[in-house]
């Protein structure tokens, strides 16, 4: 346990033993005054009386002592070598729950003391100590001490503040760091672009570390930066300009290949663009001149369904097929619907919900994409919904959110496969009206909308939390390599980046072509053709 106290016109920090703060006051008179005392602790020239049961109950180090079979146990004194007589008074008080007072001129010996008598509690606190009082010019510092202390939520924040700061640390500052501490730091990083930049400034902090360069690039996975970052910052680097490291970035953008972006507009009009070379160039329109349908990416292509045309609720489908450019024409929905819900999982596309004749509907229907017929395998949602957000996890697909009868709603529903039936889950914390949610990692995010939510649903433990909002209510989402990314909205064409590890957003240099009123955004993965 420990606490900022101020003093005069600053603080000082306070340490106790939590296992000790209602140890009665007595035990320290106690020991003060010599009663009942049966052991004494040498620390050079200091001599303090303790008791046994004290020490060997607080301390991992005194209760193996008086336990087995050392000379100590026996022993009336036990000399403390490596232990300076001031860090020992520190220590025992410490140990009977009295409140120590820290200060960085004592860390060192008082951490090697934590780390020979195993004082977890304290050296807890000279941690919280260390993170609390850190600024820019002590990051440095309590890198390396953490690392010779085995300092690990020290390290961990040192880590993350070189890596996210390194343009507010001192170039000489930073050249303290040896190569075996930088690696470690990079191999820390929750973000390979802040990686990459710190390398290029350590490695012209000081003399002969630029040959380097090259060799530790390899600690960083240039795979998982954005092609923005790649296009804009990586490439320009003049120490990228040789073979080695072109070979590098190739097979770092190979992985967008057969990755591709497509927009569209409720006007009819689509884009498609291969982000490794930041162009984007019409595709056919939809034979589909339905408006309020739904889109949803399948393996190689789009498939479009439903609709609104000249006041009649549609049942015509389409597929286009990213590898000849055309359009296909699929069998007819079982059920005319518009604002509807659709998802690819597991071979087949769910239509869900949406509305027919005014009216909200339950039903879902399945189209298997290899058999081309459609099917009735998924019951129907527990309420009417139009407009839910859909995704995919594990074996289950999630209907979050959308239009009730009358209003928008919070409720999430769980279709459970191998069970075949329907469970209502925990609520989402905020309803979230015109926007996505996406299925990543371990969880459900539920992003942009008119309200800019950011909310991570995990269905393992059954709740939700809330993060950074994004500055624009974008309305489309879907994920990119290690993030999410939301694109364009209501007049809006700008493209931005969630990192769920780094709980950051961040702008594209792409946006989306015209400042359209979008209808969908999605990611196509193309498979080679057979």
């Amino acid at each position: 346990m420990w606490e900022r106290v101020r003093r005069g016109s600053g603080y000082v920090f306070i340490a106790m033993a939590q296992a000790w703060q209602s140890l009665p006051s007595s035990f320290h008179r106690m020991r003060e005054v010599e009663h009942f005392v049966d052991v004494t602790l040498v620390f050079g020239h200091r001599r303090i009386s303790c008791h046994r049961v004290i020490l060997a109950a607080a301390c991992e180090y005194f209760r193996r002592m008086f336990q087995t079979n050392m000379v100590e146990r026996a022993s009336s004194e036990v000399v403390m070598t490596d232990i300076s007589p001031s860090i020992g008074e520190l220590v025992v008080n410490f140990v009977y729950g009295r409140k120590i007072e820290l200060c960085m001129e004592i860390l060192d010996d008082l951490l090697v003391a934590c780390n020979m008598l195993q004082l977890g509690d304290l050296k807890y606190d000279v941690q919280n100590y260390l993170i609390l009082r850190a600024n820019g010019p002590d990051y440095i510092p309590n890198l390396k001490l953490a690392r010779r202390y085995e300092l690990d939520r020290v390290l961990c924040d040192s880590h993350e503040y070189v890596l996210h700061h390194t343009s507010e640390i001192d170039t000489d500052q930073l050249a303290l760091l040896d190569e075996e501490e930088i690696i470690e730091t990079l191999e820390s990083s929750d973000s390979q672009e802040a990686s990459f930049r710190l390398l290029q400034v350590w490695v012209r902090s000081a003399v002969g570390r630029i040959d380097n360069f090259v060799r530790l690039l390899g600690f960083i996975r240039l795979d998982k930066c954005s092609n923005d970052f790649i296009l804009h910052t990586v490439m320009k680097e003049e120490l990228m300009q040789n073979p080695q490291c072109s070979e590098i970035i190739d097979k770092a953008m190979q992985i967008d290949v057969n990755r591709v972006l497509v927009v569209g507009s409720y006007e009819g009009d689509m884009w498609m663009c291969r982000t490794f070379n930041q162009q984007w160039h019409l595709i056919p329109k939809s034979p589909s001149q339905n408006f309020a349908g739904s889109v949803c990416a399948v393996p190689g292509g789009i498939f479009v369904s439903g609709g609104l045309l000249n006041g009649y609720d549609q049942r015509d489908c389409y597929y286009y097929d990213a590898h000849t450019d055309r359009w296909n024409t699929l069998p007819p929905m079982p059920t005319g619907r518009r604002c509807h819900s659709c998802i690819s999982f597991n071979g087949c596309v769910h239509i869900i919900g949406g509305s027919s004749d005014g009216k909200a509907l339950e039903s879902v229907d399945s189209f298997n994409m290899s058999l081309l017929e459609w099917r009735d395998d998924i019951g129907p949602l527990p309420r009417p919904l139009a407009l839910s957000y859909t995704a995919a996890f594990a074996d289950s697909i999630f209907v979050l959110g959308g239009y009730g009868e009358d209003a928008w709603i919070d409720l999430v529903y769980e279709y459970e496969c191998k069970r075949g039936t329907w469970r209502e889950r925990c609520p989402m914390p905020e309803t979230c009206t015109t926007g996505s949610a996406v299925s990543f990692d371990e969880y459900i995010y539920v992003v942009g909308g008119t309200e800019k939510r950011c909310m991570r649903f995990h269905p393992d433990t059954n709740s939700w939390e809330e993060f950074m909002e994004p500055c624009v209510g974008h309305a489309h989402a879907l994920t990119w390599r290690e993030n999410i990314l939301l694109c364009g909205g209501a007049g809006d064409d700008s493209i931005i980046e969630y990192s769920p590890l780094s709980n950051k957003w961040s702008y594209w240099v792409l946006k989306v072509p015209g400042s359209m009123n979008m209808h969908f955004a999605l990611r196509i993965d193309l498979c080679p053709p057979q």
